[in-house]
C-alpha cells in the first residue's frame, strides 16, 4: 500500500533567538528575503504548504525587548508570496472570534483566487486577553462559547463564499449584463453573534473554497475540528497520546457523518547537534 506524507513548514519570522546570530540581517529587507527564500525552498522540496501561525498582539511586555519587530500580517505576507511561488499552499491564521466574518471571507477568497487556489484558513478561537484588548472586546470569552461563536462564523463565511453559483456569471457583452442577479445568493444572516447581509464580490475559487485548518484539542475543539476541518494541526508529547488523538478524531468524524476524517499534521521539532550526545532524544 502506498502511503503519503504531507509536510508543512512554519513561515513565521518572529523569534526571540536567531536574530542574534552575527550573520543574520534583521532589516525589513532581510526578513523579506528570508520569507521568499523559505517559501521557494519549501516549494522546491515538495512541501505541501507554508503555515503562518499568528497572534493578534505582540505578546506580554516582558518579552518585547527580546523579539524582532518584523512580524508581518499573514494574509498580506502570503499574498506577496503567492506571486513568487507556483504550487505550494499558503495557510494563514484567522480568528473566528475577534475578526469579522465578512472581512475573513473576502480576504481569504481573494488570496485563494490570486494564488490560483492555494489558500488555507487556520481557524482559531482567540483566548488571549492581550489580543482581546486590541479589538474593543470586554474580556476573553469562555472556552465553549468561543466555539459557539466559531460555529456561527464559519457558517457565515461559507455562505459568503457561496454567494456566486457556477451559473451566476453570464458575461453578456452585448447587453452589458455580467451577473444574473436572480442567481446571487445573499446570506442575509442574523444570529446571536453576527449580522451579515452580504454578498461578497467574488466568485467561488477553483476548488470551491479555501482549505479549512483547525487545531482544536479539547473535547469541544476536537468535535469542531472533526466537523469542519479538512486538516488538523496538533501537537502531542508522545506517540501514545498522538495515536489516541487520531482515534478520537476518526470517531468524532464518523459521528458527524463524514465519510473521511480530516488529515492530521503533527508538530515536529528538530534538535540539531554535532553528535548524538549533543542532541539526545527528548522522549
Amino acid at each position: 500500500m502506498t502511503r503519503e506524507v504531507h509536510l508543512l513548514t512554519f513561515g513565521n519570522t518572529r523569534s526571540a533567538g536567531p536574530w542574534r546570530h552575527p550573520e543574520i540581517d534583521n532589516s525589513t529587507g532581510g526578513v523579506r528575503r528570508r520569507l521568499i527564500d523559505h517559501a521557494q525552498t519549501a516549494e522546491a522540496g515538495a512541501f505541501d504548504a507554508v503555515f503562518f501561525a499568528d497572534g493578534l498582539n505582540y505578546g506580554p511586555p516582558a518579552t518585547w525587548a527580546y523579539k524582532t519587530t518584523e512580524d508581518f500580517e499573514p494574509l498580506t505576507t502570503t499574498a506577496a508570496l503567492s506571486s513568487i511561488t507556483d504550487h505550494i499552499g499558503l495557510v494563514v491564521t484567522g480568528s473566528a472570534t475577534l475578526q469579522q466574518p465578512y472581512h475573513l471571507a473576502r480576504q481569504l477568497l481573494s488570496l485563494d483566487h490570486l494564488s490560483g487556489g492555494r489558500a488555507g484558513w487556520n481557524l482559531v478561537t482567540s483566548f488571549a486577553q492581550a489580543a482581546a484588548d486590541n479589538f474593543s472586546a470586554r474580556g476573553v470569552v469562555e472556552h465553549d462559547e468561543r466555539y459557539r461563536i466559531a460555529e456561527e462564523a464559519i457558517d457565515v463565511v461559507k455562505a459568503l463564499w457561496d454567494s456566486w453559483g457556477d451559473d451566476t456569471i453570464v458575461e453578456d457583452r452585448h447587453t452589458g449584463i455580467f451577473n444574473d442577479v436572480t442567481k446571487i445568493r445573499v446570506p442575509n444572516h442574523h444570529g446571536p453573534y453576527f449580522d451579515v447581509k452580504g454578498p461578497i464580490g467574488a466568485a467561488r475559487s477553483a476548488q470551491g473554497q479555501p482549505v479549512i485548518f483547525q487545531a482544536g484539542s479539547s473535547p469541544t475543539g476536537r468535535g469542531f475540528a472533526a466537523k469542519h476541518a479538512e486538516v488538523i494541526f496538533t501537537s502531542h508529547g508522545n506517540r501514545a497520546r498522538a495515536k489516541e488523538f487520531y482515534r478520537q478524531i476518526h470517531d468524532d468524524a464518523r459521528r458527524q457523518g463524514r465519510s473521511a476524517a480530516p488529515l492530521i499534521t503533527p508538530s515536529l521539532r528538530f534538535i540539531v547537534g554535532s553528535t548524538e550526545e549533543e542532541a539526545p532524544d527528548p522522549s
